[in-house]
């Protein structure tokens, strides 16, 4: 008996799923009616959604453990150094200062990740590239100071460099094009990163002075999980993509075999007021 209809299945008294098959009889009068039990099929298919979904909620708990790890190493850092005698007070503030900086950036991440796993949209503003530059180098001294690597700072926008986005967003993503080139480069090397103005565009380089990029290696480096790190997650550079298309950017790179890798994300002007 007909218990109950689910959209163009049904569900019998007896707890089985059946699809309805209708085909006329032409020319002779009648229709032939044909019944499929899909009780097991619709069981797979509900058990193959919660894998996805359980999977779905894997990666994005591993990108939002990725994106808040350098600014917690930061923070750290600075609570560490409050417990020090010797601090005279604007050093206290300052050092304040940087550590609650952090911790806010990672309660915005967080934030906009539940955001993003709810559907929602991030929200969308004209965003400074030379001052997100600043709050970078901020965010990158004990990883520096980790590896003895020497930052090189070019900025070349005049105060100009304005692209529309997330500003957390980007914070992130760059702050992970720059781990990715600290974690590849020499130790003790050089860390150049390089704003200026394209045709249409802000360019943003990144150049280590690692070994750089084998060639079999080179199409697989923005794939999700992918990493030649025993404690990598294989998530930066998949986020940094995914983050740079979401803005209409671009994002390529320049690899030379013993002189290092130069990574490029470019975004496209601003102009006028934050688009929605």
């Amino acid at each position: 008996c007909l218990h109950e209809k689910q959209g163009e299945d049904f569900l019998l008294t007896s707890d089985r799923l059946v699809s309805l098959i209708e085909r006329p009889l032409s020319p002779d009068p009648g229709r032939i009616l044909l019944l499929l039990d899909i009780t097991q099929t619709r069981e797979l298919q509900q058990r193959l959604e919660r894998q996805q979904r359980l999977g779905a909620m894997g990666e994005m708990s591993a990108r939002l453990a990725h994106q808040i790890r350098t600014p917690l190493a930061s923070a750290l850092l600075y609570t560490s150094h409050l417990s020090r005698d010797d601090l005279t007070s604007s050093q206290r503030a300052r050092f304040s200062g940087h550590c609650l900086a952090r911790l806010r950036h990672m309660e915005r991440q967080i934030n906009d990740m539940l955001i993003f796993a709810r559907g929602g949209q991030f929200q969308t503003e004209a965003v400074d590239l030379s001052a997100l530059l600043t709050e970078l180098v901020q965010t990158l001294e004990p990883a520096l100071g980790e590896r003895s690597t020497r930052l090189q700072v070019q900025d070349t926008s005049d105060g100009k460099a304005l692209v529309y986005g997330n500003r957390d967003a980007l914070l992130g993503a760059l702050i992970n094009l720059a781990n990715n080139a600290l974690e590849h480069g020499r130790e003790g090397g050089v860390l150049k990163i390089r704003l200026c103005p394209g045709q249409q565009e802000w360019e943003l380089d990144f150049s280590d002075e690692g070994p750089g990029i084998p060639e079999h290696l080179r199409a697989r480096i923005f794939d999700p999980f992918f990493t030649t790190r025993s404690d990598g997650t294989g998530l930066g550079l998949s986020v940094v993509l995914g983050t740079v298309r979401t803005y209409n950017g671009a994002l390529h790179f320049d690899s030379t075999p013993g002189q290092g890798t130069t990574v490029t994300v470019a975004f496209p002007l601003a102009d006028g007021p934050a688009r929605e």
